[in-house]
């Protein structure tokens, strides 16, 4: 006996089996086109999130750019502030000074005057 003269005996597939089978499929297919809609809704919903946070961002760093300028315009006031109340203080010691010598002229001049009025 050759080869060609063996037979295969192949179990058939019944129509009910044919159509659960494809049932079977399409409820996994349906399964897997529910799934991936879910994680497209998500991602959209995802995205519109990160849209959100980072107009938020862009909204921060525009106020802290704000604060930063108005931070620097503060402190060159302040340091133009230090720089006049050192400019009034050294009059101030230099109007001190002036009265000190004011007044030991004073206190010459009344000497002077004394010594004047005695020898009179």
């Amino acid at each position: 006996m050759s080869d060609l003269d063996k037979t295969v005996k192949i179990r058939a597939m019944t129509p009910e089996a044919a159509q659960a089978g494809a049932q079977s499929a399409l409820r996994e297919e349906q399964k897997l086109a529910l799934e991936l809609s879910r994680r497209i809704s998500e991602l959209a919903d995802e995205q519109h999130k990160s849209q959100e946070f980072s107009k938020v961002i862009d909204q921060l760093r525009k106020s802290l750019k704000e604060e930063q300028d108005k931070s620097a315009e503060l402190a060159k006031k302040v340091s133009e502030l230090e720089a006049e109340k050192k400019k009034s203080m050294d009059k101030l010691n230099h109007v001190a000074s002036l009265e000190a010598d004011l007044k030991r002229l004073s206190d010459t001049l009344d000497k002077i005057a004394a010594i004047a009025a005695a020898g009179k």
